[in-house]
């Protein structure tokens, strides 16, 4: 007899075209690479093992933080930049927080 126990949790991310648009929004203001969207703060939870992730989440009031790293045959640069207004698509809304760069 075999037992199977199925204790999943599902994430549902309806803010894909926002994380798009923000990977490019990226890409053509600092040449880097978005590789991560933080929510610090964040009031979200898990409902019947369900979370829902949607456009109104990013924000400066989640405390949203982006990593970004431009890497090439002389360096690799990570840059950390925090959402500070409500046009969360706008370069100028992002606040850089920290940045380091280490040459290959």
């Amino acid at each position: 007899m075999t037992a199977t126990t199925t204790n999943q949790n599902e994430l549902n991310i309806y803010c894909v075209k926002e994380i798009v648009e923000l990977s490019k929004m990226f890409e053509e203001n600092t040449g880097g690479q978005l590789q991560c969207v933080t929510l610090e703060n964040s009031d979200l939870k898990f409902v019947k093992k369900q979370l829902y992730i949607h456009d109104s989440d990013i924000s400066h009031h989640s405390n949203t933080v982006a990593f970004v790293m431009l890497s090439n045959d002389e360096k690799i640069h990570l840059m950390w930049f925090k959402l500070d207004s409500y046009v969360s698509t706008d370069f100028d809304s992002w606040k850089l927080l920290k940045e380091t760069t280490e040459y290959k």
